[in-house]
């Protein structure tokens, strides 16, 4: 069982890898929607 441990290392490295640069490419759309509907709250 210890033979995949690197393996299933790798694989969560690669997962969280992904999911980091899709929040990074993805924020400037989402970040207007949040700060419209924050303003709004506001008011």
């Amino acid at each position: 069982m210890t033979d995949f441990i690197p393996y299933f290392a790798g694989i969560i490295t690669l997962l969280f890898g992904v999911a980091f640069a899709y929040a990074l490419t993805s924020t400037s759309e989402k970040d207007a929607e949040l700060e419209k509907k924050i303003k709004d709250s506001k008011l």
